[in-house]
């Protein structure tokens, strides 16, 4: 890189964050973001049906971690806890072709 992105405007920059990219990253790292709360299966569209299936596993792993948690924590603590985080949450899945 030449440095030139920290030299854009902010009108450039909007633009630029406006656009889709199309991306293959591992599996592992999916599941890594989704478990830390940074990535959502809203977030992003799956490109084919295989990817969604992979997707939708996913989510219910991490939304099976998090039902664990939230009830340890329920059990565990003095006052009941007041929600899920986001990253237990499974969102609906959309994919290009529906």
């Amino acid at each position: 890189m030449d440095g030139s992105d920290s030299q854009l405007k902010t009108d450039d920059r909007h633009e630029w964050e406006k656009s889709r990219l199309r991306l293959e990253i591992p599996v592992s790292t999916i599941r890594r973001l989704m478990e830390n709360g940074l990535l959502c299966a809203a977030d992003f569209r799956c490109q084919d049906v295989d990817s969604k299936s992979v997707v939708r596993r996913l989510c219910m792993v991490c939304c099976a971690k998090n039902l664990t948690r939230s009830t340890k924590s329920c059990l565990d603590a003095d006052e009941p806890a007041t929600g899920i985080q986001r990253s237990g949450l499974c969102m609906p899945m959309r994919t290009a072709t529906g």
